[in-house]
């Protein structure tokens, strides 16, 4: 006998989603005691077999105001065993007739469910495996699908970057691309280290964050929800917040070995000179000079800014942060911001790569680096992202996308358009806002210019 349940114990709901293969962090008890702090009303629904949990789903309420009645989501899906088409349509059945009577009008989820196969690069694989065939599952049972977002326009992103961490750590770096390798290796020369914070730590993790996003122009959420976030999640040890810091003695111990190194090839290259007769091969040893010393002068400034930082914070500067989640088998790589400065010490290559080998050691079997945009073009202006996250050699994962269960079609309708009407709007605003930034930096850099022969005529 199998009976749909919208009153489930805890730690019962807790137990069937962490061990279900389709467990997400976004479907867990704790996610719906987060939201259910920040604006949303949590409701955990499921289907019993004998007792026995077989479908579960954290469903999220919010008032709508232009229709006057609730929104529900369910984000990344149920978790249920989507094979198994009859449990699918019962919980379907079941939680329609339970949202009507919480004046919902739609229901929209996102499956945790691969589309079909690319490559890396974000090609289709000929051949490759495909979930055709569950969207037209879905829309026999009456779902919507709407999942043909490119970029970030729904929910949740709909493509990602998925690494397979099961085999041993050592051959999961290997496959690294070598570039991701060896900046990796060079942050750990450079100083860099990976240091754990804590709640009240998240007060600098916000600070970074708004760099980033002021950098990148995208919104970030306000500290109070990561506040919440971190005393929801910390308590089950689900969540942790790693920050890469510059440790100075290091930084400035490796910059006097790199001077040392060019000092000995100006006196090497000069002996070398004195017995050359080649006319080629002495222009060729002066271009390496010029780049020898354009090297010099860059660890130069470099060391004066450390000098600097040092001074300003004698312990330590903190150049990037992420949030870690964990949840079943699975790890997410879900925040993250950088400092402006030093970004070449390659300090966020280490961090993922810390992240990595804590999600290892926790035994999880898939690390995830949330979201990406689907244009890999290097014209997108997401395009480094991709880049970045590309370099650690994970599988590009294309997700089925949105899903609408319609309740009320009039007021699905109303809420349709003027979701349209908003994201033509937004879109529009940020261009125009990305345009300003554009000829702001431009007027800036005109100025400078000018102030520098300014500078120049008068010191003539």
């Amino acid at each position: 006998m199998i009976k749909f349940v919208s009153t489930i114990n805890k730690e019962k709901f807790k137990e069937f989603v962490h061990s279900h293969y389709k467990n997400h962090i976004f479907q867990s008890h704790e996610w719906g005691e987060l939201k259910a702090k920040t604006g949303w009303d949590s409701h955990y629904v499921g289907l019993e077999k004998n007792n026995k949990l077989v479908a579960a789903a954290v469903i999220l309420l919010r008032p709508i105001p232009v229709v006057n009645k609730k929104i529900a989501y369910a984000s990344r899906g149920y978790v249920i065993d989507y094979k198994d088409t009859k449990h699918v349509q019962l919980f379907t059945e079941e939680i329609k007739k339970y949202l009507k009577n919480q004046e919902v009008f739609m229901l929209r989820l996102d499956p945790d469910i691969l589309y079909r196969e690319r490559d890396l690069d974000g090609n289709l694989v000929e051949n490759g495996k495909n979930n055709i065939s569950f969207i037209e599952q879905m829309k026999e049972l009456g779902y919507i699908h709407r999942g043909k977002e490119l970029n970030y326009g729904g929910f949740q992103p709909r493509f990602t970057f998925r690494l397979d961490i099961t085999s041993d750590i050592d051959e999961v770096f290997q496959q690294f691309h070598r570039q991701t390798k060896y900046k990796i290796r060079y942050a750990e020369r450079r100083g860099i280290e990976i240091m754990e914070g804590k709640r009240e730590d998240l007060v600098l993790f916000q600070q970074l964050s708004d760099i980033t996003a002021e950098r990148a122009h995208f919104s970030m959420r306000p500290i109070s929800y990561f506040k919440t976030m971190y005393n929801v999640f910390e308590a089950s040890k689900q969540m942790k917040l790693y920050f890469a810091k510059l440790n100075f003695k290091t930084a400035m111990r490796y910059i006097d070995e790199q001077l040392k190194k060019i000092e000995a090839e100006f006196v090497s290259i000069d002996k070398k000179m004195i017995l050359e007769a080649d006319l080629e091969k002495l222009e060729k040893w002066k271009s390496t000079i010029q780049q020898l010393k354009q090297k010099r002068y860059k660890l130069q400034d470099e060391q004066q800014l450390i000098f600097q930082l040092e001074h300003e914070n004698p312990n330590g500067v903190i150049l990037s942060a992420a949030i870690f989640m964990k949840h079943g088998n699975k790890a997410w790589y879900l925040y993250g911001g950088s400092n402006n400065i030093l970004r070449n010490f390659m300090p966020n290559y280490l961090l993922q790569w810390h992240m990595i080998q804590e999600a290892k050691s926790l035994g999880c079997e898939i690390y995830d680096f949330f979201g990406m945009s689907g244009d890999t073009s290097p014209s997108n202006p997401l395009y480094g992202i991709y880049k970045f996250k590309r370099g650690f050699h994970p599988q590009f994962t294309e997700f089925v996308g949105d899903f609408d269960l319609v309740l009320s079609p009039v007021h699905y309708q109303i809420f349709t358009k003027a979701l349209s009407i908003r994201k033509f709007c937004r879109s529009h605003f940020l261009q125009t806002r990305r345009h300003v930034n554009q000829f702001v930096h431009l007027m800036h850099s005109i100025s400078q210019k000018w102030t520098k022969k300014e500078i120049n005529a008068e010191q003539l």
